[in-house]
């Protein structure tokens, strides 16, 4: 896992995403590359995302990203966010039984202004 983030954090700390579980239970699973693990719900995959935002593991971003969509890279270095919170609002299976739908605010503070939710 590629971490340029300050952000302090071992197998034994609570997980970035804010689930409840330590990071060893949760996603550091997913971000650790060795393993060969990849989410198996929307919600893994949202809260596995947001915490390779807080730790700038730009690899697991671009690695989960729709290859249809994904930029050729991406650097987070001056951007000025800081990654303080994940609220998962909903869940929903849709209609087709196969795909999930996910609704979720990330919460950020910027060193120029306050704290916003993208929805």
């Amino acid at each position: 896992m590629s971490k340029k983030s300050s952000y302090k954090i071992t197998s034994e700390s609570d997980c970035p995403c804010q689930s409840g579980l330590l990071f060893s239970h949760c996603c550091q699973r997913f971000l650790d590359s060795s393993l060969g693990l990849y989410p198996e719900t929307s919600e893994q995959l949202m809260r596995s995302r947001y915490s390779a935002y807080v730790l700038d593991d730009l690899d697991y971003i671009l690695k989960t990203w729709h290859p249809d969509h994904r930029p050729n890279g991406l650097d987070l270095t001056d951007s000025g966010n800081r990654w303080i919170g994940l609220k998962i609002k909903a869940t929903q299976l849709g209609q087709s039984g196969s795909h999930r739908f996910l609704s979720y605010s990330p919460h950020t503070t910027h060193h120029a202004g306050p704290q916003w939710a993208v929805h």
